[in-house]
């Protein structure tokens, strides 16, 4: 996939210059937001740059709303992880990953959740949902979705998901409570 097609001529500039830091001024609606996640992506996946050595901050008066339009959740994409210390606990994630599956368009696992969540904020991605992950794995990411107009709750619902023990569901306003249901079901009695 290349993540350049969608961009116009100056988001593309903002997107593939490596040199120093980026700042970007635009009003709303202009597609900050959008080249802000694919900038990230294209760091990560074209240049091999380490997710945490990048740093993303955005403000805007209002949001682009670039996250996923998607409201049938029989269609959305989403994605999730699993950890090796969550597995150790004798608590995982394999519960709600095989429910999403069945009742979604699909789960993936990237492996890198700052990316995935990059991809929820610039609607490549449906959803995210995790357990376990720290603050500081995932905070510069939920920005990123609330500044696209997504939402980001633990998995109870909670719009503070930087609480023990830390799990917590990204997607956008019209698929967020159903996913928030599916997940309830899938997590029964794994964790």
């Amino acid at each position: 996939m290349d993540i350049l097609k969608e961009l116009n001529e100056a988001q593309r500039e903002a997107v593939t210059t490596t040199e120093g830091y980026v700042r970007v001024i635009a009003g709303a609606g202009s597609g900050k937001t959008k080249a802000l996640s694919t900038r990230f992506a294209y760091l990560v996946n074209e240049l091999g740059i380490m997710p945490g050595h990048i740093l993303c901050v955005t403000f805007t008066n209002k949001a682009a709303n670039v996250v996923s339009p998607q409201k049938d959740m029989s269609n959305a994409l989403l994605t999730s992880g699993f950890i090796q210390k969550a597995y150790e606990m004798g608590k995982d994630n394999f519960g709600m990953f095989k429910h999403m599956m069945l009742h979604t368009a699909g789960v993936r696992r990237g492996g890198c959740a700052a990316l995935e969540l990059c991809y929820v904020g610039c609607g490549r991605l449906d959803g995210f949902w995790d357990l376990y992950l720290r603050p500081w794995d995932v905070a510069a990411g939920f920005l990123i979705i609330r500044e696209a107009g997504g939402i980001v709750t633990t998995l109870s619902g909670d719009p503070d998901p930087f609480k023990e023990p830390y799990e917590f569901l990204a997607s956008n306003p019209d698929l967020h409570p159903m996913l928030l249901r599916e997940l309830r079901i899938g997590k029964g009695d794994t964790l």
